[in-house]
């Protein structure tokens, strides 16, 4: 006995329901036809920069052109006479009070002080106010927080000691901090 072949033009299997194969069943069951339409796969339109056929990312842009703004705020990387100084970008994220100067934008999430992209760079915020307003951190030193505020940038605040200077003046605070007013009271 031989068994039918399934309806559907070219398909040589044997038929099992309504004159269609498995897979050509499967198809119209879920889909309402028994021959598949074409998947056409997502075409992403172009990078929205003249001159650049690569298909776009993010932001309208490919992935080199998207770097590039990431790194400098530039998809064009040369252009930087169209943005802003950095330097304006990074006194817009201080806020001044009458002792400290807050840093109010991105920050590390150890210690609290405030990071700031300079360059396509990350970079300590109250370094940058150091060398911005005082000057160049001496080789083999380091800062040092005098008001003990490690969001603050005011230079007034900050002091270029050694390492071990460093070190020896946050023990004390860190101690008083650690046990606090509540173990001198017992």
């Amino acid at each position: 006995m031989t068994h039918p072949t399934c309806s559907v033009e070219s398909c040589e299997r044997v038929s099992d329901r309504r004159g269609l194969c498995g897979r050509h069943y499967q198809q119209w069951y879920r889909h309402g036809v028994h021959t598949p339409t074409p998947i056409v796969p997502y075409q992403r339109p172009p990078c929205s920069i003249e001159g650049c056929a690569v298909p776009a990312v993010k932001r309208g842009w490919c992935n080199r052109h998207w770097k590039k703004w990431w790194r400098n705020g530039d998809p064009l990387g040369g252009r930087w006479d169209l943005l802003p100084d950095w330097r304006d970008r990074f006194w817009q994220k201080v806020r001044k009070t009458e002792s400290c100067w807050l840093w109010e934008a991105g920050g590390s999430a150890e210690d609290g002080r405030g990071v700031f992209r300079r360059n396509g760079r990350l970079e300590q915020a109250y370094r940058i106010s150091y060398e911005l307003l005082v000057g160049p951190i001496p080789e083999g030193l380091t800062l040092d927080h005098l008001c003990r505020t490690p969001a603050c940038v005011n230079p007034e605040h900050l002091e270029a000691v050694t390492m071990g200077e460093n070190i020896r003046r946050a023990v004390p605070f860190w101690e008083r901090r650690k046990h606090g007013v509540h173990e001198r009271d017992h």
